[in-house]
């Protein structure tokens, strides 16, 4: 079914509330806020949303009733479809990557094509192990499994016939699985310090070693992975702040935080971190820009969602949109990202040539004159990305930079880290964006 619950939010007011690292201001640019339920459906209670392209996930039940899945085709506008539903188990903690959705009923964990209907059965030892706080990406299923002891992280390729496998054990409690490919992360509460969580990040199918994200006598918890960010919850100084590690640059930096208020439920893509926090009233949730925050520091990192003086929470969020629940209902928010085009390189360029990265930046199709962008390049050493050239764009948003002599196969990228300018109307700011990949490849 379609519904007609839509708000559209503007706000270019300077911040109401001031958060310590970073500090926090109102969001400006669109925010298209659409409800996601019909009103012929009242009196049912909604929970946990997720959200994977144009694909939306959620728990609904009745009053005194059971937990069922529900899912929306954000792209057609179709829904909410129930999906998964049992007369004696509540469905759980779905997760979404997709057209699959993943979720716990009962003890055991499943898998739905929302797209063809076909349902698989990840885990099936029923009440002798309960498995719990499935996540999903791509082929890959984890999930937390009490053993009777402690609790293991699990994996298994579900378009596979091969069995689960062992992800993080040993003495202690492993859980928390958050995955983005093959990366996992995950909170390992053996290390340093018992009760002490510690974040870690196991490569599915490589020999090494767990990553070690965190090392330190301090408690962390939430972890959420994307491409390239880790972020997580850290207790310091009596409340929980957010942190987050960046392997673009294989740093550790310190994120949202407020001295009297527990940061909650930090939800990464890209270079963002959903996350909310209670104002003193209520909950509100707000995006941080990790791009931003590194060009700018600590002035007006964060962009507010469309709060409200209920509570906004359970935010997920994937590529450029959120889903939420407000004041008990599910939402769905499309950001006002800008754009980076990049245009087209050769397959091969002759050996010492080079290759023209050139293309526009603009921001809901508007230029972006006379703003500041980056080149940045990929070093296969060290598996960072690095800045090389700062550019100026024209007064029609293009960009033009041809780089150095190519002796072996190089991947370049431009970036813009979200500029502030402050004039006399208020102030205008955006999220960062980074353009597509191109590759200079000698012959």
């Amino acid at each position: 079914m379609k519904h007609g619950r839509i708000r559209l939010v503007l706000a270019i007011a300077v911040l109401a509330i001031a958060l310590v690292v970073p500090t926090v201001a109102a969001a400006d640019g669109w925010v298209l806020n659409r409800g996601l339920i019909g009103f012929s459906m009242g009196g049912t209670e909604w929970a946990q949303p997720q959200v994977s392209g144009h694909w939306a996930a959620y728990l609904a039940r009745p009053t005194a009733g059971l937990w069922s899945l529900y899912v929306y085709d954000l792209g057609r506008d179709v829904g909410p479809v129930q999906i998964a539903h049992d007369a004696v188990w509540n469905v759980d903690t779905p997760a979404i990557s997709g057209d699959n959705v993943v979720y716990q009923m009962g003890f055991d964990i499943y898998v739905k094509n929302v797209s063809t209907g076909a349902l698989k059965t990840i885990t099936s030892d029923g009440l002798t192990t309960l498995e719990v706080a499935p996540a999903i990406s791509g082929k890959y299923v984890v999930w937390s499994a009490y053993n009777g002891v402690d609790s293991d992280v699990w994996g298994k390729d579900f378009t596979s016939t091969k069995p689960k496998f062992l992800i993080a054990g040993g003495a202690g409690n492993q859980g928390e699985p958050a995955i983005y490919g093959t990366r996992v992360a995950y909170r390992d509460a053996t290390t340093i310090l018992p009760g002490a969580g510690q974040i870690k990040v196991k490569t599915i199918g490589s020999t090494a070693a767990p990553k070690m994200i965190t090392n330190n006598l301090i408690d962390q918890n939430s972890p959420s992975i994307g491409d390239h960010l880790v972020a997580w919850r850290a207790q310091v100084g009596g409340v929980w702040v957010i942190r987050y590690y960046n392997y673009d640059t294989a740093l550790t930096y310190d994120g949202p935080s407020d001295p009297a208020q527990d940061m909650q439920n930090p939800q990464v893509a890209g270079d963002r971190i959903l996350f909310d926090y209670s104002n003193g009233s209520d909950k509100d949730m707000w995006v941080f820009d990790v791009r931003a925050h590194r060009s700018s520091g600590s002035l007006m990192t964060s962009f507010a969602m469309p709060n409200t003086s209920s509570d906004e929470i359970w935010g997920t969020i994937g590529g450029n949109s959120a889903v939420y629940l407000s004041n008990g209902f599910p939402y769905w928010a499309k950001f006002a990202v800008p754009s980076v085009s990049i245009g087209s390189v050769p397959t091969r360029v002759p050996h010492h040539g080079h290759i023209h990265l050139k293309g526009y930046l603009t921001d809901q199709g508007v230029p972006l004159a006379y703003t500041t962008a980056y080149v940045e390049k990929y070093s296969s050493t060290t598996g960072k990305w690095n800045k090389v050239k700062t550019l100026t764009t024209s007064r029609t948003g293009y960009y033009s930079y041809t780089t150095p002599t190519l002796h072996s196969k190089t991947k370049y990228r431009v970036a813009y880290d979200g500029s502030i300018t402050l004039f006399a109307s208020g102030i205008s700011r955006h999220f960062s964006a980074v353009s597509s990949v191109r590759t200079g490849w000698p012959r």
